[in-house]
């Protein structure tokens, strides 16, 4: 079960909340989050299946084992747009429960810089994480499409401070 995670409220659509269940596990900030040494067999797990079921080749630019530092588990988590600034880029999400919606919407070629309000939804792709794992780059805007059930997300990404030492 998870916890409510009060900390991470601020990309959460339902805000009625005062939380989101939502637990990071490995590398933020330059410091290993806090239930990491006490979930490493659910880390292992998780980190194997992202093994065994990613493709040989996820992007043009990157072949064989998907790098990743830390892994983020969300129950019910409605994204609003957003651009993560925690980590490097390249992610990797799947979804898994009886949910229907809930695809990630993805502006590839977004400019960071820029206001996330001045996105079109037209300029915009969808990607299906309950149909296979998606790859996509998190510091571009993205967002979760409304959705109703029970969704859980996975999300494997390499934080910024990979190279830190902890």
């Amino acid at each position: 079960p998870f916890l409510p995670n009060r900390a991470r409220k601020i990309n959460a659509a339902s805000q009625d909340l005062d939380y989101e269940y939502s637990q990071t596990f490995g590398l933020i900030s330059e410091r290993l989050a806090r239930p990491t040494a006490n979930n490493m067999p659910l880390c292992r797990y998780l980190n194997g299946w992202l093994n065994r079921n990613t493709p040989e080749i996820i992007c043009e630019n990157l072949t064989g084992e998907f790098p990743r530092t830390s892994i983020c588990v969300n129950f019910q988590w409605h994204g609003q747009r957003h651009r993560d600034y925690g980590n490097e880029g390249p992610s990797i999400i799947k979804t898994f429960g009886q949910h229907t919606g809930g695809q990630l919407r993805l502006w590839n070629q977004d400019c960071p810089s820029g206001k996330l309000s001045d996105l079109s939804q037209s300029d915009a792709t969808l990607a299906d994480p309950s149909a296979q794992v998606v790859f996509y780059n998190g510091t571009l805007a993205h967002e979760t499409v409304p959705f109703s059930g029970e969704r859980y997300s996975v999300i494997w990404f390499t934080s910024k401070a990979w190279d830190k030492e902890i």
